[in-house]
């Protein structure tokens, strides 16, 4: 096991003399630096309860009626509610944002903790790089700690991996996919998931729609929690191979709703379950939230508030042995704690996180830092200018056919489609080689459009018009990645320089892009869900069905290799 030294790193490590002076106030010996007074509080114990909140420095200190403090210290919060910061166990916070991006986001919709997985960086970071971005936990203003994914093909390999999982900032591995990784587990990936249990690490595993023997193969390899539930039941099987299960709730997959209607009904404990947003896109979060979304979905289905808020803040700082720390407004916790209109509205009004306002009404009150991606030596996603030849933009009668059902779910053949399909192809930048298809499902008046944002470092591309294909394509690879949309005559490109898959355009800039997109498929007569995460799961090889690799195109839930690659003609 990790010395307590080593688990408590960044925000949440503490001198001897805020010990002190924190105890002094407790006795009533010391004014608290800052008091709020006068609301109601979601306590410890899971009462509401009119009390005031003594602070001292970053932590609370002292939980009671009538606090003495200076008036200037003082806030009054009559008439309103504070409830623990909320804490996110499960989410992306690379691609499109950046992670001060994100961050931003999550301070403005009270989210205190969060747990980020390392998607996307595994894809262009070299080992010597990696450390200097899992250093941002010490500068977020929240607390951040990272999840670690085991599975290739990555840039940084297992034995930089078993490393990096000594560090403070690091409480799990994952997300482990349990077919095909556990089917036949590797010794390497065995030995490291043994370490980091041996570390008190947690393991996230992906296990979307697994069978109970499945999810036994999953628990019984080490993995302590999964988020892929849809249904009730699904989530309740987890519960009985003594998983962790997650409830999500996001613009893609809106699980939440469905999963505690069933879970009320059959009176299920919310015990061993948390919130998360996983994946959450610029129009989800700027107009419902991140986890503030999910209890605002809980509530509407009749969760019980003081459930709904735990199972925010309370149960995922359990999971994550950050009890200590967050998940409750009680002495010696973070003062990281979020003012409410009222119970029933769960997105905050004002936001403190580690002792001081940092959001209100929706505004940030602090600035947020980035990484240095520059100075990091951060790649581009090809050192090319332009794309290939156009002549790869033309389909061929022989191309396999694959088809859209949804957002994700791309499937061997047309399906059900009637009409033309569009060309459709996928670029590997290291190989530089195309592989290519005819799609159904898609609208065939887009013209054109390609992105880099995808988890496997491809350009995935598609159209109507091999032309308009072609300037999407060059127009995403010259800034060094990106995604366009090609549209009577017009291109739209959100540039992506920081290997592909992330931008350092303020995120107001991020959401306008989204939004043209989002209207030009639905002035398409097509409603995805989120048409520009459609390419990055055409992508996605981690998914059952069509999916292209470095490989070419893979019917992964067959193990069956549908097209091979090609040499790209590049000029």
């Amino acid at each position: 096991m990790r010395s307590d030294a080593e688990s408590v790193s960044g925000a949440l490590a503490e001198a001897g003399h805020e010990v002190a002076e924190r105890t002094r106030t407790a006795w009533g010996h010391r004014a608290p630096d800052m008091v709020l007074r006068g609301a109601r509080l979601l306590l410890a114990s899971g009462e509401l309860a009119t009390r005031d909140v003594g602070v001292v420095g970053r932590r609370i200190a002292v939980v009671a009626e009538d606090i003495v403090a200076p008036g200037e210290a003082s806030i009054d919060l009559r008439g309103k509610t504070i409830v623990p910061g909320y804490i996110e166990p499960h989410c992306h916070t690379f691609g499109p944002l950046s992670i001060g991006s994100y961050c931003s986001q999550a301070l403005i919709h009270g989210t205190a903790g969060i747990v980020s997985d390392d998607s996307f960086l595994y894809g262009f970071l070299e080992p010597e790089q990696y450390p200097a971005v899992l250093d941002y936990s010490e500068r977020a203003p929240l607390v951040l700690r990272w999840s670690l994914r085991l599975e290739g093909p990555r840039t940084v390999p297992l034995s930089a991996i078993s490393r990096l999982i000594e560090r403070g900032d690091v409480t799990q591995v994952g997300e482990l996919m349990t077919r095909p990784v556990l089917d036949q587990l590797a010794p390497e990936l065995a030995e490291l998931i043994a370490r980091a249990r041996s570390l008190g690490l947690r393991v996230e595993g992906h296990s979307p729609g697994a069978s109970a023997r499945t999810l036994t193969v999953a628990a019984a390899a080490g993995v302590t929690a999964d988020h892929e539930s849809q249904r009730g039941e699904e989530l309740i099987e987890r519960l009985r191979c003594g998983l962790w299960a997650f409830i999500r709730y996001t613009d893609l997959l809106r699980d939440a709703p469905v999963i505690l209607a069933e879970l009320l009904a059959r009176e299920v404990s919310l015990e061993r379950t948390a919130f998360t947003s996983d994946w959450s896109l610029p129009p989800w979060i700027a107009r419902q939230g991140i986890v503030d979304a999910a209890i605002a979905s809980a509530l509407k289905v009749g969760v019980a508030p003081e459930q709904a808020y735990a199972t925010a803040s309370r149960r995922p700082a359990d999971y994550l042995s950050l009890g200590a720390h967050l998940g409750a407004i009680a002495p010696a916790r973070l003062a990281s704690f979020n003012v409410l209109a009222d119970v029933a509205e769960p997105t905050p009004e004002r936001v403190f996180s580690m002792g001081r306002e940092v959001a209100r009404d929706g505004d940030l009150l602090v600035k947020v830092p980035d990484v240095d991606w520059r100075g990091l030596g951060a790649p581009r996603w090809s050192n090319r200018r332009a794309g290939p030849d156009e002549s790869i933009f033309h389909p061929a009668p022989d191309d396999p056919q694959i088809s859209l059902e949804s957002s994700s779910m791309i499937r061997p053949g047309r399906g059900d489609h009637q009409g033309e399909p569009l060309t459709c192809l996928a670029l590997d930048p290291d190989g530089e080689t195309f592989t290519r298809a005819a799609l159904f499902g898609l609208p065939p008046g887009l013209e054109g459009i390609a992105s880099t944002l995808t988890p496997r470092r491809l350009l995935v591309a598609l159209g109507s018009d091999p032309t308009a294909i072609a300037r999407c394509v060059d127009a995403v690879i010259g800034p060094g990645g990106g995604i366009a949309f090609r549209h009577q005559g017009a291109t739209e490109l959100l540039e992506l320089p920081v290997g592909g898959v992330i931008t350092s355009a303020p995120f107001a800039e991020v959401l306008a892009f989204w939004d043209r997109a989002r209207r030009l498929f639905a002035e398409l007569g097509q409603d995805l869900a989120d048409p520009l995460s459609t390419l990055l799961y055409i992508g996605s090889d981690s998914l059952p069905g069509a999916r292209f690799n470095a490989r070419g195109l893979f019917d992964t839930r067959a193990g069956r290799l549908i097209a091979a690659p090609r040499p790209a003609p590049w000029s």
